[in-house]
């Protein structure tokens, strides 16, 4: 993302999705897709990547991805309300027989 605001002028972040190898990536595709796009829109909107400046482990970037995974991996589906800065559909999982 390219903003004068960034000291080199451009934000980059990557997530990475870790699946068994056994999965079909296709369930995942709308998955990281709106990951993408929400974490894009956060980022624009108030900094939330880039500012958050917390240790390995802890903050609210490593908060989100924990309970993203949690949710995902125990009910196949996660809404994780981030107060009124983004309008967000649920992301949901449908991987063959597991839900």
């Amino acid at each position: 993302m390219k903003s004068l605001r960034y000291d080199r002028n451009e934000f980059i972040f990557n997530f990475c999705v870790v699946l068994a190898e056994e999965e079909d990536f296709s369930t995942y595709k709308s998955v990281v897709q709106k990951l993408a796009d929400l974490m894009h829109g956060l980022e624009e909107q108030n900094g939330f990547l880039s500012r958050d400046h917390s240790k390995s482990g802890e903050g609210k970037v490593y908060s989100l991805c924990e309970t993203l995974m949690e949710d995902l991996n125990n009910y196949c589906e996660c809404m994780i309300p981030i107060g009124n800065a983004y309008p967000f559909s649920p992301l949901r999982v449908y991987p063959n027989s597991r839900c």
